[in-house]
């Protein structure tokens, strides 16, 4: 702390919000921004006091504070307050303290039932990052897992989680004997690479997938610029599958109430060392191909016992190919396992779509959506008009501006997350289980809205070539619009389709005479340009 008075003012600050008095706490900030506006009432000593004061330095962590303390109503008033008050500055939702530790990672980490619900789901709702690691290893879900809070551990795997379902699984141990057991099994994000331990969040190598320029990013920065095409490039974090086992083997309902998983594995982002591949239905047919091809072990599976019959492997390989996990799962659809051994098959791809689906404020789900779309229906996105094709046109997000997808942004949902208890299963005839308990009733999060109207731009006849060569020179404001290629003339021609008025006559046209020419804004497909003449 800077001085007595700011220790004192911070000592004033962290009381109301310990005590819970939400009008104290509201008339601290109040005071706090007639100082820095120079309308305060009070002497000049404690003027500068509250103006010394920082509440998202690590000596003054307020909204770590009020989420340890489970007061999801004073999180949202610090939050609202700070942010709608033009004389404070706006609270980080991501700040850290002195041991990397975030708000939501204060917030799970104390088993306080229902208010640390609350507060968890009051910050995820405002698209809280869950996915940052302290300086001691552990993420939000892995405190709220330490303490034992079943309701925060259902809430933030609610929104990280990409599939989740009941599942037969069989481990494969030293015996070859199967031994197929129900389990409640997630895939969900787990941490990005340069968050954790000092000797493991140092700088990371990212590859931009716009130009393939090779960047470094430095410990806990997860949105990079590139220096060669000027991308946004967003470090993907890892995906983790967590095994829950269910309560009792007894009990004629599965209802999950486990907040500890049985098995937890963090998935490698590279393919090579997973092997994931779907198993033939389990019959008696399936059994004896399997035997006659002297696989004993895949025959037993066959025949063992199971309410799932569509069933799917993987392992997890080590550097030099050594097998250091298998596991094998039945689940209830053929379409259920196809987005399984899609997110296992292709872990970094599952990863980036369900991270800018997370950015842009949707569950990491909505991106198994996009997967369920033909692989071939390029689209155009409705805020920035990137156009995605190929591989693009299956994210569920823009590439580009995290923009959500047609109709998937029109209906994201705009409410905090509850906690997602996983549905029960009967084994037998008895009445379903009470319902877990819900989070408590939420606020609407702020979502942007799609622009619903395009502008157009009309081409006038045809001119002298020579206005294009005019060298821009002019104001700040003015040399916006300077061509992206050369930098030197004015951008007055548009790339036809995606329609992005980037570059100068001559450039352009340079470009579309090069084999498979594209924008240089969005490097979408370029077919023709077009000249915009201004008045």
């Amino acid at each position: 702390m800077g001085n007595t008075g700011s220790q004192q003012a911070w000592d004033e600050l962290s009381g109301s919000i310990r005590a819970g008095d939400a009008l104290a706490v509201r008339s601290f900030l109040g005071r706090l921004s007639a100082a820095r506006g120079g309308t305060a009432a009070a002497s000049i000593r404690e003027t500068r006091a509250l103006k010394a004061l920082d509440l998202n330095s690590p000596s003054c962590p307020a909204l770590q504070l009020a989420a340890a303390c489970g007061r999801a109503d004073i999180v949202g008033l610090l939050l609202d307050f700070c942010n709608s008050d033009p004389q404070l500055p706006n609270l980080a939702l991501d700040a850290t303290d002195d041991a990397k530790r975030t708000a939501l990672h204060w917030a799970a980490s104390v088993a306080r039932p229902p208010y640390c619900g609350q507060c968890v789901a009051q910050l995820l709702g405002r698209n809280a990052d869950p996915c940052i690691a302290a300086a001691d290893g552990t993420t939000p879900l892995d405190a709220a897992r330490r303490a034992g809070c079943q309701q925060c551990v259902r809430t933030i795997e609610g929104k990280v989680q990409l599939w989740e379902g009941w599942v037969d699984h069989d481990e494969r141990r030293l015996l070859p004997l199967p031994l197929w057991r129900q389990k409640w099994m997630v895939v969900l994000l787990d941490r990005r690479p340069n968050t954790g331990p000092a000797h493991l969040a140092g700088a990371v190598l990212v590859v931009c997938c716009g130009c393939g320029r090779t960047l470094q990013a430095e410990a806990y920065v997860f949105q990079l610029r590139c220096s060669g095409c000027g991308s946004q490039v967003e470090l993907t974090p890892f995906l983790q599958l967590a095994i829950y086992e269910p309560p009792s083997s007894s009990s004629p309902i599965l209802a999950l109430d486990a907040a500890v998983p049985a098995v937890c594995l963090r998935l490698p982002q590279m393919p090579s060392q997973l092997v994931a591949k779907a198993l033939e239905d389990a019959s008696w047919r399936s059994a004896t191909d399997a035997l006659l091809q002297g696989k004993l072990r895949r025959a037993l599976q066959s025949t063992a016992g199971s309410g799932r019959t569509h069933g799917l492997t993987f392992k997890l390989l080590g550097q030099e190919g050594t097998i250091l996990a298998e596991h094998s799962f039945r689940v209830a659809t053929e379409a259920a396992r196809s987005q399984v051994l899609g997110i296992l098959r292709d872990p970094s791809r599952a990863a980036y779509d369900a991270s800018h689906a997370l950015r842009a404020g949707a569950p990491a789900t909505a991106a198994i959506a996009s997967s369920q779309l033909p692989p071939q229906s390029p689209w155009s996105c409705s805020s920035c008009t990137y156009a995605h094709v190929a591989a693009d046109a299956r994210l569920a997000a823009c590439a580009m501006c995290g923009a959500l997808r047609g109709s998937m942004h029109k209906g994201a949902s705009s409410t905090l997350p509850e906690p997602s208890a996983p549905p029960a299963e009967e084994l037998g005839e008895a009445s379903a289980p009470p319902p877990p308990p819900r989070a408590p009733p939420a606020m609407p999060a702020a979502s942007p809205a799609a622009p619903n109207s395009e502008m157009s731009k009309e081409v006038a006849p045809a001119a002298s070539r020579e206005d294009s060569a005019k060298v821009a020179t002019g104001t700040d404001e003015e040399m916006v619009d300077l061509c992206v290629v050369c930098l030197d003339r004015y951008a007055d021609t548009a790339v036809i389709p995606c329609g992005h008025m980037c570059g100068c006559e001559a450039c352009l046209r340079g470009i579309l005479e090069t084999p498979g020419a594209q924008c240089p804004l969005c490097r979408g497909a370029a077919t023709t340009v077009i000249r915009i003449y201004r008045n």
